[in-house]
């Protein structure tokens, strides 16, 4: 049986741990298997492919988002307990994308797309 983790709806995106839902797995895969027909030439598409695979908490359906990596490496991070203000600041460095405010921009509005989505709940409970 899953447990959920104790959450709180108000609290800030940046500043503040996120919880997510607990069943969830971030796949890597090397060929996009989960967007291509099968009779399609996977060889030639060999790369590097993300995707979110969750259970809805209240439906039980299962869900999946095909991610990019930098929207991966956001959720890795934030799912060991980083906060995202330290994540961007790592992130337009690593990425060398040098727009700390687009990078803000276009992760809040990634989160809340997630939070519309179910997959996550909210803000951990201290």
């Amino acid at each position: 049986m899953t447990t959920y983790t104790l959450t709180k709806n108000a609290g800030d995106w940046i500043n503040d741990k996120i919880a997510f839902n607990p069943e969830h797995q971030l796949v890597k895969l090397s060929y996009p298997v989960h967007t291509t027909a099968p009779v399609e030439n996977l060889a030639e598409k060999k790369g590097d492919y993300f995707l979110l695979i969750y259970r809805e908490k209240e439906s039980g359906n299962v869900q999946f988002i095909d991610l990019s990596m930098f929207y991966t490496y956001i959720l890795e991070n934030l799912k060991n307990g980083a906060l995202l203000k330290d994540i961007l600041v790592e992130a337009n460095s690593l990425f060398q994308i040098n727009d700390i405010k687009l990078l803000k921009e276009r992760s809040l509005e990634f989160i809340k797309d997630l939070k519309q989505r179910n997959f996550i709940l909210g803000f951990m409970a201290e």
